[in-house]
C-alpha cells in the first residue's frame, strides 16, 4: 500500500516543484508609499472649540500661515464661533476684506489676508482666551509681560498713542499696550508704562521673515 501510494504522489509532487514560487509580495501586503509632490504638505490642524487659544511663532491656535484666506478654511478651525466675512475701513478710503472670529459673545480675531496671496497675512486678537508663548494674555499688565523697553516704540495708524513691543527672536509677534489717557505720539515714560499700560492686542503676521539665529 505505501508503495503504491508513493507512485500516484510522485508527479504531483513533481509537478508542484517545477511550478511558480510565490513572490514576496504575494506573502506580505506591501507598505504604503510615502507622499510626494503637492500634497505632501497638508496643513494638519485640531478645530478650536474651547480653553486658551495658543500663539506662537508658527499658529495661532489652529490659523497657520499657510492657511487659506477664506470663510472655509476659518470657519473649520473654529466651528463653535460666528465666522464673518467683514470690511476694514482705512485711511484715504481703502476698504481691507477681512475675516472676523467671534466666540461666547466675544470678538477674539481679525485676520486679514496676505497680499498678492490666497493666505492669512496679518491676525489680530484682541479678545478670548489668549495665551503668548510666554504664557502672556490679554490685559496683563506691561511690568507683568517681562519686556524689554528698547524693542517697544510708539504705535502708528490704528495703534496710535498705544505702546507696540517685540521679542527678541521672535519677528512674527507683537504686544500692543493701551496706555489709558496718553495722547502724545511720543514713547511714555518707563514709569507710565509701568503704572498704565495694559496687553491689548497681539499682532500675528505670518509673512513676517524668519530671523537667524540669535536676533
Amino acid at each position: 500500500m505505501t508503495q503504491r501510494l508513493a507512485l500516484i504522489l510522485a508527479p504531483l509532487l513533481l509537478l508542484a516543484a517545477c511550478g511558480p514560487k510565490p513572490k514576496p509580495a504575494d506573502l506580505a501586503p506591501a507598505a504604503p508609499a510615502a507622499e510626494s509632490g503637492p500634497t505632501a504638505k497638508v496643513d494638519r490642524f485640531t478645530p478650536y472649540e474651547s480653553g486658551p487659544l495658543d500663539l506662537d511663532e508658527y499658529a495661532v491656535g489652529p490659523i497657520m500661515g499657510q492657511t487659506a484666506f477664506t470663510l472655509e478654511a476659518i470657519k473649520a478651525r473654529f466651528p463653535k464661533a460666528q465666522v464673518k466675512s467683514a470690511f476694514l475701513h482705512e485711511a484715504q478710503g481703502v476698504m481691507t476684506p477681512i475675516i472676523t472670529v467671534d466666540q461666547d459673545g466675544m470678538g477674539m480675531l481679525e485676520i486679514a489676508g496676505e497680499p498678492g496671496a490666497a493666505t492669512v497675512g496679518t491676525i489680530r486678537v484682541a479678545g478670548g482666551p489668549a495665551k503668548g508663548p510666554r504664557g502672556e494674555t490679554l490685559l496683563m499688565k506691561w511690568t507683568d509681560a517681562d519686556l524689554d523697553v528698547s524693542r517697544c516704540r510708539i504705535g502708528e495708524g490704528r495703534e496710535r498713542h498705544a505702546v507696540v513691543c517685540s521679542r527678541l527672536g521672535e519677528p512674527v509677534l507683537r504686544y500692543v499696550f493701551g496706555v489709558p489717557g496718553w495722547t502724545q505720539d511720543v514713547m511714555p515714560p518707563v514709569e507710565t508704562l509701568r503704572q498704565k499700560a495694559i496687553l491689548s492686542e497681539f499682532v500675528w503676521k505670518g509673512a513676517a521673515p524668519i530671523a537667524a539665529p540669535g536676533a
